[in-house]
């Protein structure tokens, strides 16, 4: 993954010495969270160290300085908050068992967009 962004800020750093009154280079997003525990996650201060040294390069290069962005936002806050939810009713049918909650698909419809995975966790009863 590190190596993707790092190669794309190659090609903006390229794609740059066209406009030759660029105030700011947007390097975007696309920081991996991870949303289960074995899944992979950006390695960010590693590579923000690897950026920075590139585009301190590149501005060197460039002629003068530029500011860099990124778009971190969904790797800043993806785990600044939970749902909390209370279990209104218990179905149980002779194939699998339906649990009310007075919540709604509006506070988590990324699971019925994309299989998004959020991690439910019983605090009641964690066992």
């Amino acid at each position: 993954m590190q190596k993707y962004l790092l190669e794309g800020a190659e090609l903006l750093y390229e794609a740059a010495h066209e406009f030759p009154d660029l105030t700011f280079m947007d390097l975007g997003s696309g920081f991996k969270v991870g949303y289960k525990e074995e899944e992979i996650v950006t390695p960010i201060v590693e590579i923000g160290k690897k950026i920075a040294d590139s585009f301190r390069e590149f501005s060197k290069n460039y002629g003068r300085k530029l500011e860099l962005w990124i778009e971190p936002g969904k790797f800043i806050v993806s785990e600044a908050g939970k749902i909390l939810v209370k279990v209104t009713t218990v179905k149980q049918t002779t194939s699998t068992v339906f649990v009310g909650v007075n919540s709604g698909q509006n506070h988590l419809i990324r699971p019925m967009f994309y299989n998004a995975y959020h991690k439910i966790e019983n605090i009641s009863n964690p066992t």
